[in-house]
């Protein structure tokens, strides 16, 4: 079982979810790489942490009280966002810099 389908989605609409999550992924990625440059790891990352906090505590407020079902996609995408913009970049950073063989 999925997310999607515990909340009362359809296979096909959890499937459009998936693309959906991609998408605001792939973009918010390119997004960070023109933000790592003008504000600087430290201020995403604190920028990442808030955002994901907030999604994070929106999405349980919604599987637990059972409110706003249609607005919990737009919740796991705000948390996808705000994870490519500095998380993801942050890992790479970090095992680029101390691993003895790179980005290997």
């Amino acid at each position: 079982m999925t997310s999607s389908s515990l909340r009362g989605f359809s296979r096909l609409s959890g499937n459009l979810q998936a693309v959906a999550v991609g998408c605001v992924n792939l973009i918010f990625t390119l997004v960070a790489m023109v933000l790592i440059d003008r504000l600087g790891r430290k201020t995403l990352l604190l920028i990442d942490c808030a955002g994901m906090t907030v999604a994070l505590g929106t999405i349980a407020y919604v599987f637990h009280g059972g409110h706003a079902r249609r607005a919990l996609l737009a919740f796991v995408a705000a948390y996808i966002a705000f994870f490519a913009i500095s998380s993801v970049q942050w890992c790479g950073f970090m095992s680029a810099r101390y691993s003895p063989r790179g980005c290997a």
